[in-house]
């Protein structure tokens, strides 16, 4: 099907179909989809060693696969977050974006230069209407898919599944957390009647073992619990898997995570 779409499609009709490209710290994915919503297309594409920084690499994809640039009627990009926080929507002035995200930053002597050069922000709204989910990407990527495609809609990954995971919040009893595994981060949610109150991104350490990464996500689980003041046998934990290739692990996480939480899941 790949090859048979691929010899079919051509810049004069790509604005017929709509794309995703989701962004991954060691690769992207693309999405190619028919008018009615249909998946016409996907492929994973790696990034190539030796190459460092992921705008280079991002690039480089792009002068080998030159169909994916073409003239897409919308294309959607996900982005893995640099960083992120809640703010009040009040309180939030869009001039000062980043100040937010400094402030929460792990990295250190982070200037507004030196971010302004490296931070896209964007703010993601919510259910209740009373917070804005802002958060930065990686500025040099999000410009140049920019000058590529045109017109982009950056959102972060996690947007769809966060309302999904407030459905499943608003129908169980107690507070819900929710841990999103990716390749080198979790992404952990508490939800309250449905709605976010706790936002946070925690890095992993690649280099370890499976099981040692296992100890590593419980270890973050169970200090978010404790400073949270979770309930192990009345709150939830859910645990959704971001990338298929991690699901074996997941698995093993959930039998873990299940004996210090009376209600845990996996999706």
């Amino acid at each position: 099907m790949k090859t048979d779409f691929l010899s079919f499609l051509r810049p004069d009709i790509a604005e017929k179909y709509s794309v995703s490209i989701r962004l991954r710290v060691d690769g992207l994915c693309f999405h190619i989809y028919s008018d009615s919503g249909e998946l016409e297309y996907e492929e994973w594409f790696a990034y190539p060693c030796g190459v460092y920084e992921e705008k280079d690499a991002v690039e480089e994809v792009f002068y080998k696969n030159p169909f994916l640039a073409y003239p897409y009627k919308k294309v959607i990009i996900y982005y893995e977050p640099l960083v992120y926080t809640l703010v009040p929507i009040q309180l939030y002035d869009e001039s000062k974006g980043s100040f937010w995200l400094q402030a929460i930053s792990e990295e250190p002597e982070v200037g507004a230069e030196a971010t302004a050069r490296r931070w896209e922000c964007y703010t993601t709204e919510l259910q209740d209407n009373k917070k804005l989910l802002l958060s930065a990407a990686n500025k040099p990527v999000i410009r140049f898919l920019n000058r590529q495609m045109l017109v982009v809609d950056p959102k972060p990954y996690f947007v769809d599944l966060l309302l999904q995971e407030s459905k499943f919040a608003r129908e169980c009893t107690g507070r819900q957390l929710s841990v999103i595994i990716r390749k080198n981060a979790i992404d952990a949610f508490i939800f309250e009647n449905g709605e976010i109150v706790f936002a946070n991104k925690f890095d992993l350490s690649v280099a370890l073992d499976s099981e040692e990464v296992i100890g590593e996500i419980v270890y973050y689980i169970l200090m978010i619990a404790r400073t949270q003041s979770l309930d192990a046998c009345g709150d939830h934990l859910r645990i959704c898997v971001d990338d298929k290739r991690s699901h074996d692990m997941c698995q093993r996480l959930l039998d873990v995570a299940s004996n210090f939480f009376q209600h845990c899941t996996i999706d």
